[in-house]
């Protein structure tokens, strides 16, 4: 079966717009990565839209990034359990965390999982 004959929508609803209304649903389409069916049902359902390809080069960079903060968290542990003096080393832990929570917000607002600031 074809994804057409697959489809459960089969009522078409149409509205009139003014043409700078057309143009910002066709804007946010565009940087959401959705046709403007489905900014329209976002907006009045609150539907999740439906996941769209990433950029693979900014989540290349966005993994690459993680994976060095991740090691200088691994360094900034092995220097704790060492024994070694904390006062630099937690100052630098609590500032890698942060990193991490941003680099980790701004993948989620990415993603569409969470709305921006």
């Amino acid at each position: 079966m074809s994804d057409s004959t697959k489809r459960k929508r089969s009522v078409l609803m149409q509205a009139w717009l003014t043409p700078e209304e057309a143009e910002a649903v066709y804007a946010k389409a565009e940087a959401a990565g959705m046709n403007a069916s489905e900014v329209l049902r976002t907006a009045v359902f609150g539907y999740r839209p439906p996941p769209h390809s990433a950029d693979r080069e900014t989540a290349a960079k966005i993994l690459a990034d993680l994976g060095k903060m991740g090691s200088n968290l691994n360094q900034i542990a092995f220097h704790l359990n060492a024994g070694r003096p904390g006062d630099l080393i937690d100052a630098r832990l609590v500032e890698a965390l942060d990193e991490m929570l941003e680099w980790r917000t701004a993948l989620m607002q990415f993603l569409g999982f969470e709305r921006g600031p």
